[in-house]
């Protein structure tokens, strides 16, 4: 059974079904990374067709392989926000998904109403202070 690092929209894992072809096409691609001869690719398809979950569902198998590629995530959230706010947001879930695969341990990839102090915890857990 496979660990869920990233919580999956489409609710219990064992719900996702279909996408097998777009799956294994992805797991190739990711294989590819590693030779350094995938190539950009982009998903385009209507709303409400699987895209997010196949997403997820690629970011939990790469991060339970842990095999040279590092899975990295970010959902835009909807509505206005300030660049700054934006920044601050994506360069944080990068760095918390980054160190969470780096020392093995998913829940550092959960983004929690304080990352700043959360931030702290894992400098000084990582430095054994």
């Amino acid at each position: 059974m496979m660990r869920i690092y990233l919580k999956e929209k489409i609710g219990n894992p064992d719900m996702f079904t279909g996408c097998k072809k777009e799956l294994a096409f992805f797991l190739k691609w990711i294989e590819g990374i590693k030779k350094e001869i995938s190539m950009s690719t982009v998903i385009l398809s209507r709303r409400k067709t699987g895209k997010t979950a196949l997403l997820q569902r690629l970011y939990n198998l790469t991060f339970e392989q842990n095999d040279g590629v590092i899975p990295f995530y970010y959902e835009v959230r909807k509505g206005k926000q300030w660049a700054v706010e934006f920044c601050r947001d994506f360069y944080l879930t990068f760095l918390y998904q980054y160190i969470a695969i780096t020392m093995r341990k998913a829940e550092y990839a959960i983004v929690v109403c304080n990352p700043a102090r959360r931030l702290f915890c894992w400098v000084f857990e990582y430095l054994n202070v």
